[in-house]
């Protein structure tokens, strides 16, 4: 049983010791910023599945020349194509 718990023991020092030698530390400095305000288009929209309706705003941006992609409302994941469900919620599609 002493064998085994030395070895053991020499086993968490050689792990904590190859841990230290092959930690990485990483460091970094803010060295300048630009910000940049841009005017952006809002458009409003109307979603219409069956008898529900639903308004939404489309955000233009001028900067990448493209109209930001809406948000899955189950993932928080962005999407460019969707579907609306039973409870009008964008989901992917």
């Amino acid at each position: 049983m002493s064998r085994i718990e030395a070895t053991h023991r020499e086993l968490e020092r050689k792990l904590s010791d190859l841990q230290q030698r092959s930690a990485l530390t990483i460091s970094a400095e803010l060295h300048s910023v630009m910000v940049v305000w841009l005017q952006t288009v809002q458009i409003e929209c109307e979603l219409v599945r069956k008898k529900n309706k639903r308004n939404l705003i489309a955000i233009y941006n001028p900067y990448t020349q493209i109209i930001e992609p809406w948000r899955c409302e189950l993932t928080n994941q962005p999407i460019n194509k969707f579907i609306l469900d039973e409870q009008m919620r964008i989901a992917r599609a």
